[in-house]
């Protein structure tokens, strides 16, 4: 009687750990699954406000372009830091912006600290800057239209939000 109990126990042992992985193993998925959409749903919206961004950069050349004010870059540049901000708004975190720049079709550059550039104000300018190339200008022939974003962290070693952004649009000549 006694061995029966004792096997009775252990099965009894052996069940509630079974019933107790089942369970853990289920809460890990679901947690698991659930990050995965989570960050699935920030993708699609970092490549939703990419698309968006794109649009608006389209439209603002396109205003440009019709009312014949699109400057060459030696005879100025066509800000449009007002356009870019409101798709990466300052203190969005630097890889969000990153990844919305590449979604808007921009070439991402390297992280950097350039010592030989300098902005108006004197300071060393620190960040990343992205450009799309791909707008071709029939006449004059040989340009290309270039757009151009800086993205500036706080200082060299935080890297973590977007501190300032400019952007510009502008012809190069080939």
């Amino acid at each position: 009687m006694k061995e029966e109990i004792m096997r009775t126990t252990k099965m009894r042992s052996w069940i509630i750990i079974t019933m107790l992985m089942v369970c853990l193993i289920g809460a890990c998925s679901w947690q698991i699954s659930r990050e995965a959409t989570a960050e699935m749903m920030k993708l699609k919206e970092l490549e939703l406000r990419g698309e968006q961004l794109r649009k608006a950069i389209d439209e603002t050349y396109k205003k440009l372009d019709d009312i014949k004010e699109l400057k060459n870059m030696g005879g100025g540049y066509n800000i449009i830091t007002d356009v870019v901000v409101k798709y990466i708004p300052i203190g969005t975190s630097f890889d969000d912006a990153e990844e919305i720049l590449q979604a808007a079709g921009f070439k991402v550059g390297k992280r950097y600290l350039d010592p030989l550039l300098f902005r108006h104000n004197g300071t060393q300018t620190i960040g990343s800057y992205s450009k799309i190339n791909n707008y071709k200008q029939l006449i004059p022939l040989f340009s290309n239209t270039s757009v151009g974003v800086l993205l500036e962290p706080k200082n060299k070693d935080d890297w973590s939000t977007v501190h300032n952004l400019e952007a510009d649009i502008g012809i190069i000549y080939l």
